[in-house]
């Protein structure tokens, strides 16, 4: 995978290779890994959570990020990526702050609500990969600085990145050193 993003790579050859995108815009985290491939079950899983509010997947959901994340996690706390207010109440519960509560609480590690969302945008899910690279501009405020210098953003599903580079962009500008982890990616 690419030691950046985490890019999977299919072929040994290409360990630790930088992927053309880190290559050619440096993002302002300083790594990010998903704990899975967004295909099959995982895909079907995290569907069925974010969407049809089977609430309890949280738990695994979050287990299974643990198991995949490993060392990589040496920050000073959690930092789920929030969803707008509207966003809230069309969903009905807050499918991040969960699993990030839960993962915070396996690993040992402070869950921290320190940024807002304070622009509704429309979701990623069917828009164009130009349109979700612009979607998430301006969407992420600062809500209050902690004690903390080490953070680890997390969200559900990377696609192209650039929600968690936005959330990142605004973290790494208050001083925070910045990791990011989703529990899967598409390829």
């Amino acid at each position: 995978m690419c030691p950046v993003c985490g890019k999977f790579y299919f072929s040994l050859s290409a360990r630790d290779v930088v992927c053309y995108d880190c290559l050619s815009e440096n993002p302002p985290f300083e790594a990010h890994r998903s704990a899975g491939i967004y295909e099959g079950k995982l895909r079907e899983t995290i569907l069925l959570y974010k969407y049809r509010k089977i609430e309890y997947l949280a738990k695994p959901l979050a287990e299974f990020l643990a198991r995949r994340l490993g060392d990589f996690c040496d920050v000073d706390c959690i930092v789920p990526l929030p969803s707008h207010k509207k966003r809230l109440k069309e969903r009905g519960f807050d499918h991040i702050l969960k699993i990030a509560k839960k993962l915070g609480r396996i690993m040992g590690i402070d869950v921290r609500k320190i940024l807002v969302r304070n622009k509704y945008t429309l979701p990623q899910t069917g828009l164009s990969r130009s349109a979700r690279l612009k979607n998430p501009k301006g969407s992420f405020s600062l809500i209050k600085d902690e004690r903390y210098k080490r953070i680890l953003v997390i969200d559900d599903v990377w696609t192209t990145g650039a929600t968690i580079r936005e959330a990142a962009r605004v973290l790494k500008s208050a001083g925070y050193k910045v990791l990011a982890a989703t529990v899967a990616r598409d390829i």
